[in-house]
């Protein structure tokens, strides 16, 4: 596994990049925010390698970024609304920064922490990163010792494993927030990606990005992605649906998991027929130039469709520059606002028990 220097903190502290690859796939990661920082892949004729992520040249850009580019999202990843939670009788408060709401745990999540590499475990193939996140980090309770695991397969997979367990009842909810662009990270906008979602359920939201609490069909409106279409066919902000006006393009949870009538989890629409060792295929995307696809499995109950559109003009690596829409993310993961939404599947990990969710990208 080779290794470098990916630069210094402004805490003075050293920063380094890891290289995994198989003969399919190259991912580099640092372990600032145990981020992925360039993931390439072969293209379809088996020629040349693309790096289809977007991200940072060195470390300084992900400690100042402020667009989650590669984050790993926790304590709990998206919306909190009005900064608090009852859990166990008692209330709790995180961090306002989005507004009165919290956004992916605020403004020191663990994608700003120096995590540590287990070098017992990391191979040419395979790394773990650690991470302890005692009681009361960004106001949540207990004392959380977490990993997550990438590695990369002949056959074209990046898989992440997360793991967890926490000494008190506390909200998990772990995600990457990768920003992908199958024609190459410096290709431009995606909207002319093709994607496909099996997921017939979604999530509305307020003006503020909180969900309303409904679970809608996504039939006849822009949200039906169950038959393959652009991205941005429907993507219309001067009279498109109010939902896309409203957060200006997608930013929604798509729900691959509902509650029954008596408080257990099941499976939604189409994205149950397909789910196969406990992981449920969510999304099929392809670059329309670069013919990439890209194939995202699961096993948590719903997943965040973000069409990057706050991305203005990002400095990015390689000289290149994002524009808005100039990456999608597939943010799986509870729902957000999830801990204060009874009709949500509850994303409350109990003390003592383990916490473990795989996603897994597979490319062709």
């Amino acid at each position: 596994m080779n290794k470098r220097v990916f630069g210094t903190l402004k805490s003075g502290e050293t920063a380094f990049l890891y290289t995994i690859q198989s003969e399919t796939l190259r991912a580099d990661i640092t372990d600032y925010g145990a981020a992925p920082a360039a993931l390439l892949v072969r293209d379809p004729a088996g020629g040349n390698m693309t790096d289809v992520m977007l991200g940072y040249d060195e470390v300084s850009g992900y400690e100042a970024g402020t667009s989650y580019m590669s984050a790993l999202i926790g304590r709990f990843a998206s919306r909190i609304e009005g900064a608090c939670f009852a859990l166990n009788g008692k209330t709790y408060h995180t961090v306002q920064n989005e507004g009165c709401n919290t956004l992916h745990s605020g403004n020191y999540g663990y994608s700003k922490r120096l995590w540590r590499v287990d070098e017992k475990t990391a191979s040419d193939r395979q790394i773990t990163f650690l991470l302890n996140s005692p009681d009361g980090d960004q106001g949540f309770p207990g004392n959380a010792e977490l990993s997550v695991t990438y590695s990369v397969t002949d056959s074209g997979e990046f898989h992440i494993v997360y793991e967890a367990v926490c000494d008190q009842d506390t909200p998990l909810n772990l995600t990457s927030h990768a920003y992908f662009n199958l024609n190459g990270h410096n290709a431009g906008d995606v909207l002319s990606h093709s994607v496909r979602i099996p997921a017939e359920l979604f999530t509305p939201v307020r003006a503020d990005c909180i969900p309303t609490g409904e679970i809608r069909s996504v039939k006849g409106t822009a949200f039906d992605f169950t038959e393959e279409k652009e991205i941005g066919r429907d993507l219309d902000l001067q009279t498109g649906e109010e939902q896309i006006r409203l957060t200006g393009g997608y930013d929604h949870n798509y729900c691959l998991a509902v509650l029954s009538d008596a408080g257990a989890a099941i499976h939604s629409g189409q994205a149950d027929s397909s789910r196969e060792g406990g992981l449920a295929t969510v999304l099929e995307a392809r670059g329309d130039r670069s013919g990439i696809c890209m194939t995202v499995k699961t096993s948590q109950p719903g997943f965040l469709f973000y069409t990057g559109n706050n991305l203005e003009q990002e400095a990015g690596k390689g000289g290149a520059v994002y524009p808005r829409w100039g990456g999608f993310c597939v943010e799986t993961g509870h729902y957000p606002n999830s801990i204060s939404q009874p009709g949500f599947p509850s994303p409350v990990l109990r003390a003592g028990a383990r916490y473990r969710a795989e996603t897994v990208l597979c490319f062709r």
